[in-house]
């Protein structure tokens, strides 16, 4: 549910966004409600216990990684990073929950390139660097 609720609120802006867009109509809103409303039901589906799992080892990698760039380890964090995100990919709760998200771009035309854009901009950089940008 809380990750639901996450979810949710991430995609709120989109609808204000989509709702101020020239040419949304009533019947956009509702397409845009109906969305919102399968996203919820496929978040709804994906064990609780298999989200915080993956929390929970999401956060034990980022303090892992923190650590390493503290010390000055910047390749190993690198190393660690890349397997991770490899690891992460074949995530079956992890392409549960894009699968969900997804249900989210049939909102908005753009939604999708706007995620890629953004996804993109850290591609390059290392991972210290990144932290570091978060703190």
């Amino acid at each position: 549910m809380r990750m639901t609720a996450i979810l949710l609120m991430s995609v709120l802006p989109f609808s204000t966004y989509a709702a101020n867009q020239q040419g949304m109509n009533d019947a956009d809103m509702q397409k845009m409600m109906q969305s919102i409303e399968k996203m919820q039901a496929c978040m709804s589906k994906i064990s609780q216990k298999e989200i915080q799992a993956l929390t929970a080892k999401s956060e034990k990698f980022s303090n892992s990684i923190m650590s390493l760039c503290e010390q000055g380890q910047r390749d190993k964090a690198q190393e660690k990073a890349i397997a991770f995100a490899k690891e992460f990919a074949n995530n079956a709760t992890l392409k549960k929950m894009e699968k969900c998200g997804s249900m989210a771009s049939d909102m908005i035309p753009n939604m999708q390139e706007m995620i890629s854009n953004e996804n993109g901009s850290d591609q390059g950089k290392h991972v210290c660097d990144s932290l570091s940008e978060l703190e």
